[in-house]
């Protein structure tokens, strides 16, 4: 399938996906050569997290 570039070229669908992403890494190192992220800007893996959201749809 060819990448779209442009939001015009998406198909047309009879459904929205939505993605929420609780964390992420970071940002990157302090140079563009591969540093890893800094301390203060990382998440524990190992550490549990949770959240919660409500959706709600009005098709009025």
């Amino acid at each position: 399938m060819k990448k779209a570039q442009h939001s015009y070229e998406l198909p047309q669908r009879d459904f929205i996906n939505l993605n929420i992403d609780l964390n992420i890494h970071g940002v990157g190192g302090n140079d563009s050569w591969g540093a890893r992220t800094m301390d203060k800007y990382t998440i524990d893996g190992n550490q549990a997290y949770k959240y919660g959201f409500i959706l709600e749809y009005d098709a009025e």
